[in-house]
């Protein structure tokens, strides 16, 4: 969707789980998250940094990893009130566009 997209095109993390990042999803892999930060998790290390340059990788059970990673989210909880808000704008944005062009066609 839009707003999947526009996301991951702004955000600072990406917090991938298992994903092969074909060049279906990447498209130009130079565009691809340009600002991020992004940390792969798979249980299979080939799959690291295969078509995407990761820059931090878990490699190992991901309910395992999640878990641990929960904890810690938990733990050092910072601005995640204001990454959800700006999220939710997104959709909002886009909702708002997405009438504008209904209403013209």
């Amino acid at each position: 969707t839009y707003e999947a997209n526009m996301a991951m095109h702004e955000c600072d993390v990406l917090l991938a789980v298992g994903a092969r990042f074909d060049d279906r999803v990447t498209g130009d892999t130079k565009q691809f998250c340009p600002k991020a930060k992004i940390i792969h998790i798979d249980i299979d290390p080939s799959s690291i940094s295969k078509i995407i340059e990761v820059d931090h990788s878990l490699i190992g059970d991901t309910k395992n990893i999640l878990k641990k990673l929960t904890e810690l989210i938990i733990k050092h909880k910072k601005n995640i009130d204001k990454i959800i808000s700006e999220v939710i704008d997104l959709i909002h944005k886009s909702n708002d566009l997405t009438k504008k062009i209904d209403r013209k066609s």
